[in-house]
């Protein structure tokens, strides 16, 4: 019998991920009936917004869509009218989570106005960047920034201004503070220090070597988040995307009151590694199910959604 909920969760947790060749079978077969769950969603999903012809340019890849349900429509300085952006809205994955994410796919260079506008309007202060600008010398991201230190770019009603780059994490993560500021309608202008974390040691078709650079980038997040929300994109914005949004969000999940209660139960009826390790299994493919509800397609892989679990494991090994 195990001991406690905390306990529980990390003796399971080491047990799923030791041993990668007895394990992957499991984590592959999950994948699989993720897929299959995914296919009767997407059944159910309507994409009116992103097919649109004159919204079709704004696609960086023709089968990466936004749901209309969740689709984060954006208004620009004193425009009629909300324009479109392959961007989600992810909230609500849990009852005791008030975080919003931004999922979306790496601006265009037609659509960095756009994209900043979105900033501006979620009340965003952090910007997760999930990759390289060129990966196997095809381009993943347009340039959306200054590069150049206390340049200044304007967008119309917005100006940007790149204060300062930090390089961390042995250089896998590069820190920028970009000053964004705001015209208003009374010609006075409010502004706001923006972070932009980019990771870079995410190898394409692959995952990471390790977890430890892409755990700190979670943490240097969260020392620097303000608000409730947070912009997240990669190069589609739903592979690496979806693993730091699920990762994030299952590491306050797994450690809230209402988690800890059905371990508890668990515990209480004598279960063993074995079963809570399906149990957790479960939960995290609930949680994923969650997330493809609002932007279809988070988590592309099965070798992604075993470093997920990696990624768990060392988060609540050191805590």
């Amino acid at each position: 019998m195990l001991a406690s909920p905390c306990l529980a969760l990390k003796e399971s947790l080491f047990y799923l991920v030791s041993s990668p060749s007895d394990k992957i079978p499991w984590f592959v077969k999950e994948f699989q009936r993720l897929e299959e769950l995914s296919r009767e969603l997407k059944r159910e999903q309507t994409f009116i917004k992103a097919r649109l012809p004159k919204n079709q340019v704004k696609n960086r890849y023709v089968d990466v869509l936004p749901c209309d349900e969740y689709c984060v429509a954006v208004k620009c300085c004193d425009a009629v009218e909300y324009v479109y952006l392959n961007a989600s809205r992810i909230s609500n994955i849990f009852p005791e989570d008030d975080r919003v994410y931004i999922a979306t796919q790496a601006p265009l260079k037609s659509c960095t106005k756009d994209f900043w506008h979105m900033v501006l309007q979620e009340e965003s202060n952090i910007i997760v960047m999930a990759t390289s600008l060129v990966e196997r010398g095809i381009s993943k991201c347009d340039i959306y920034w200054p590069t150049k230190e206390q340049t200044v770019w304007n967008l119309g009603c917005i100006q940007l201004c790149l204060e300062k780059e930090v390089f961390i994490a042995e250089n896998s993560i590069v820190r920028r503070h970009i000053r964004l500021c705001h015209k208003l309608s009374d010609g006075s202008m409010e502004d706001r220090l923006v972070y932009q974390f980019q990771y870079s040691g995410w190898p394409d078709h692959g995952i990471p070597i390790e977890t430890y650079s892409f755990l700190y980038l979670l943490e240097q997040v969260e020392k620097y988040r303000l608000g409730k929300s947070l912009v997240v994109h990669c190069s589609a914005g739903i592979g690496r995307t979806g693993v730091f949004c699920t990762l994030d969000i299952l590491r306050r999940y797994l450690s809230s009151h209402s988690f800890l209660q059905r371990m508890n139960a668990l515990v209480d009826k004598g279960a063993n590694k074995e079963e809570v390790a399906a149990f957790l299994i479960r939960v995290v493919s609930e949680t994923v199910v969650q997330l493809r509800k609002r932007r279809p397609g988070m988590i592309q892989t099965a070798q992604q959604f075993w470093f997920l679990f990696d990624c768990l494991t060392r988060n609540f090994d050191a805590s």
